[in-house]
């Protein structure tokens, strides 16, 4: 994460030294919050992919670009493991 955001942590580091924050617990706090969001994206993906939780129904018109982004759709999901048992076209 270090190497992907740390730019950015430079930036805030210096945002907020200028503040008086001591910028190994601003570091830490950052990282902290970084790694409880990644846990929470983590836990969702996975959610999405047991289908004894998730399944989704795609629903689209009769028309040529709705069955067509469905079925992008579908492949999209497929990538991803996630299930969809179902279409409807209203």
């Amino acid at each position: 994460m270090k190497e992907k955001f740390g730019g950015m942590l430079k930036q805030a580091q210096a945002m907020m030294q200028g503040q008086g924050h001591d910028p190994e617990e601003i570091e830490d706090r950052l990282f902290h919050s970084l790694n409880t969001l990644k846990e929470r994206i983590e836990k969702v993906n996975r959610q999405f992919q047991d289908d004894t939780y998730t399944t989704f129904v795609a629903v689209c018109i009769p028309e040529k670009l709705s069955v067509y982004e469905t079925s992008r759709l579908m492949e999209e999901l497929a990538k991803q493991d996630i299930d969809l048992s179902n279409i409807v076209v209203n």
